[in-house]
């Protein structure tokens, strides 16, 4: 019971936006992990920490775990670290740069068209990337580019939004959103008790961990955020019209 309190608290601390506030408590969850012995939520912290390529705190974190979950939680890490390398490994609907590690834009500060790519495991209108967005880093919707095609030929595809409100110095984040649910087996988490799972692949659907930070200024670069970031967004408006959607 420690380990399955401790791991929900893990969970819902890390889909926090105050980093500062994350930061210290999972210092102090961690030390009671440590003391207490309870592996599971060791493997949760220790694939917080690299997926913000944090590699030395994510072995701290797993280095007491017990010898089942510390080999899980090693495959895990050198998964997050393949990801690193290679974003098109991130299961789900990711952005991608359109241009080199930028994004292709014009306009002026505050009217701004921005484009993307967007590669997402599509199958039908009722799997599919339906949205991407600009959000700022406290989870305001800045602006929000439906998706009312199928692209399951074409990965990935572009996709441009204009009139966009942001300064040029501007920090954003660009995420993209799920309708339906993919398949997962990058993040099992030890205990089969934890998630559900359909063929031994974990089911996921809305946002997905990944997305773009940055400014016009400075660029973008892909970082790891919270599945969970911003969650309320997924009901605000514009929303999808599911009889606009066109399969190819």
């Amino acid at each position: 019971y420690k380990s399955d309190t401790l791991r929900d608290i893990v969970t819902q601390v890390i889909s926090l936006a105050n980093d500062s506030f994350l930061h210290n408590l999972l210092k102090q969850v961690l030390q009671v992990t440590h003391t207490e012995k309870t592996s599971v939520p060791m493997v949760v912290i220790a694939n917080y920490y690299a997926k913000q390529t944090n590699w030395f705190q994510s072995l701290y974190a797993l280095s007491p775990a017990e010898k089942r979950e510390k080999i899980i939680g090693l495959s895990q890490l050198l998964s997050i670290l393949a990801e690193h390398k290679t974003p098109t490994l991130i299961p789900g609907p990711i952005v991608l740069p359109s241009e080199g590690n930028n994004l292709n834009y014009s306009g002026q500060p505050g009217n701004y068209t921005l484009t993307v790519q967007i590669q997402s495991p599509d199958k039908n209108c009722a799997k599919h990337a339906d949205w991407w967005e600009i959000v700022t880093p406290d989870g305001s919707l800045i602006s929000r580019k439906l998706i009312n095609t199928v692209s399951k030929d074409e990965q990935p595809f572009s996709s441009s939004i204009s009139s966009v409100e942001i300064k040029d110095d501007q920090t954003v984040l660009i995420r993209a959103h799920f309708q339906g649910t993919y398949f997962s087996s990058n993040d099992l988490l030890v205990d089969d008790r934890l998630r559900s799972y359909v063929g031994g692949f974990h089911e996921k659907s809305g946002y997905a961990d990944q997305a773009l930070k940055g400014s016009i200024d400075e660029g973008f670069k892909i970082v790891r955020i919270s599945e969970n970031f911003a969650k309320w967004l997924e009901k605000k408006d514009p929303l999808p019209d599911p009889e606009m959607c066109q399969e190819a």
